[in-house]
């Protein structure tokens, strides 16, 4: 009977055991990676969100605070007088707002296909001719809404504007012509 020299080496049961949990060790690993992915997909579409909302919001006060008066005010546009001859006009459409006709846009929009970010916009004035020093004012109301996918964000804005000379006199002729 020949005797069988002791080999180093590896069972075939320790080279199993070994792959299964290699293999599982693996599998956590990728299983946490896409989850991480996921999650920080997540996250960058709800900042995209926000900041949109956000920069359209700040733009629209800014535009507003910066004006010299009001054109037109409605559910569907807002036209502010920025000088002497230009004007800044918004539009607001179901799931778009656009200035001087270019919309707002997240920055990574473009790449995120599937679900892009939706804006709507309601822009409420009116005047109050009843403040302390007897100056009016025009009451600002501004509520921006976005929408990605499932996600949803808004802001609301309220401030007021004392009136242009130009537009308390507008104001003024009206009420002497009904008078």
């Amino acid at each position: 009977m020949k005797h069988i020299a002791k080999r180093d080496g590896f069972t075939i049961v320790e080279l199993l055991a070994a792959m299964v949990i290699s293999s599982l060790v693996v599998a956590l690993v990728y299983s946490m990676y896409v989850f991480a992915g996921s999650l920080m997909s997540g996250w960058e579409r709800r900042s995209d969100l926000n900041t949109i909302v956000e920069e359209c919001s700040h733009t629209i006060e800014d535009d507003i605070l910066n004006s010299s008066g009001v054109v037109e005010c409605n559910d569907s546009s807002l036209v502010l007088e920025s000088g002497q001859i230009d004007t800044i006009s918004y539009t607001f459409r179901k799931g778009s707002v656009s200035r001087n006709g270019i919309p707002f846009e997240a920055a990574g929009q473009v790449s995120q296909g599937a679900n892009p970010v939706n804006l709507e916009a309601s822009v409420l004035a009116s005047v109050d001719t009843s403040t302390a020093p007897g100056w009016p004012v025009r009451l600002w109301s501004i509520s921006i809404f976005g929408r990605n996918g499932e996600m949803r964000d808004s802001s609301v804005l309220r401030l007021s504007t004392p009136l242009s000379s130009q537009e308390i006199l507008q104001a003024d002729s009206a009420g002497s012509a009904k008078d």
